[in-house]
C-alpha cells in the first residue's frame, strides 16, 4: 500500500502517512463521508474557527495569552479569524443595505423633528408652520447626508476594518506600555476585534428587530470587553483599569487632535501651492 499523496509505501495498519502527513484513506466517498467531514471539518465545535471563538468566550485572556506563548496549533491564526469575520459580516451586511440606510435615514429624520420642535418650543412656539418648513428642509438635507454616510460605511467596512486594526495595535501599545510588543498587540487586537465582529453581528441583527439606537451598545462592549481582556493579561486592579480607560480616552483625544491638525495643516499648505503656481 502507498500513500495517495506522496507515493510513500505505507504499512496497512497506519492511519496516517509518516512522511507528508496525510490520513489513509482507503473507503469511497459517500454521500454520508461528505457530510461528516463538512460538518466535522467547517461546522464542528471542534473546528479551529468555533474552537478559538469558544476559547474567547470563556477564556478570553488565557487564549490570547496562550497563543502569544506558542500555543497555536489548536487555534486559528489570529489575522485569517479576524479577516474571516470581518468578510462573513460584510456579505451579510451588504444584503441588509436598504434597510440599513432606510433606518439611519428615519433615525436622522426623527431626531431632526425633535430639535426642530424643542427650537420652535423655545422660540414661544408662536409660528410651527415656519418650525414646520425648516424641519422638512432639515429631514431633507440631513437624511441625504446620512444616507451617504451609511451607504459609505457598507460600501468600504471591509477596507476601514483592515486599516483600523494597525490603529488599535498601536492605541494598546501606548496605552498598555511594553510588556508586549507593537507585534503582539496587534495580535490582541486582532483576536479581540475578531470577537467583538461576532457580538455586532448579532447586534446589527437586533436592531432590526428593536431600534436603531441598540448600535450604541457595540461600542460600550467593544470598550468594556478591551478592558477586561487587558485586565486579565496585566492582572490589573480595579484603580488600575480606570486609569487605564482614562489614558485611552486621552489617546483617542490625542489622535483626534493630530488628526485635524494634519488635515488643516494639509489643507493650507494645498491653498497655498495653488497660490504660488
Amino acid at each position: 500500500m502507498h500513500c495517495k499523496n506522496c507515493e510513500k509505501a505505507l504499512v496497512p495498519s497506519m492511519n496516517y502517512c509518516d512522511e507528508c502527513g496525510a490520513r489513509v484513506i482507503e473507503e469511497r466517498l459517500t454521500l454520508k463521508s461528505l457530510a461528516k467531514d463538512i460538518f466535522v471539518n467547517y461546522l464542528g465545535w471542534d473546528n479551529k474557527f468555533f474552537f478559538t471563538t469558544k476559547s474567547l468566550l470563556l477564556r478570553p485572556a488565557e487564549t490570547i495569552q496562550g497563543y502569544l506563548d506558542g500555543t497555536r496549533k489548536k487555534f486559528m491564526n489570529p489575522f485569517g479569524y479576524y479577516g474571516l469575520i470581518i468578510t462573513i459580516s460584510f456579505l451579510v451586511f451588504s444584503q441588509f443595505e436598504n434597510n440599513f440606510v432606510a433606518m439611519n435615514s428615519l433615525s436622522s429624520e426623527s431626531n431632526v423633528s425633535e430639535s426642530a420642535f424643542e427650537l420652535g418650543y423655545e422660540a414661544g412656539g408662536k409660528d410651527f408652520d415656519e418650525a414646520d418648513e425648516r424641519v422638512k428642509e432639515m429631514q431633507s438635507a440631513y437624511g441625504e447626508s446620512m444616507t451617504n454616510a451609511a451607504k459609505g460605511i457598507l460600501k468600504y467596512f471591509s477596507i476601514f476594518s483592515f486599516l483600523l486594526l494597525p490603529f488599535y495595535g498601536f492605541m494598546a501599545y501606548l496605552v498598555y506600555g511594553k510588556k508586549h510588543n507593537y507585534g503582539e498587540h496587534l495580535v490582541i487586537s486582532a483576536y479581540t476585534q475578531g470577537f467583538l465582529g461576532i457580538i455586532s453581528f448579532f447586534v446589527f441583527i437586533l436592531v432590526f428587530f428593536v431600534t436603531p439606537r441598540i448600535n450604541i451598545l457595540s461600542f460600550f462592549l467593544t470598550i468594556i470587553f478591551y478592558l477586561y481582556v487587558y485586565q486579565q493579561l496585566y492582572r490589573q486592579n480595579w484603580k488600575q483599569v480606570v486609569g487605564s480607560f482614562l489614558k485611552f480616552l486621552g489617546v483617542i483625544i490625542l489622535g483626534f487632535i493630530a488628526i485635524i491638525i494634519v488635515t488643516v495643516v494639509g489643507l493650507l499648505f494645498v491653498k497655498l501651492l495653488g497660490k504660488v503656481f
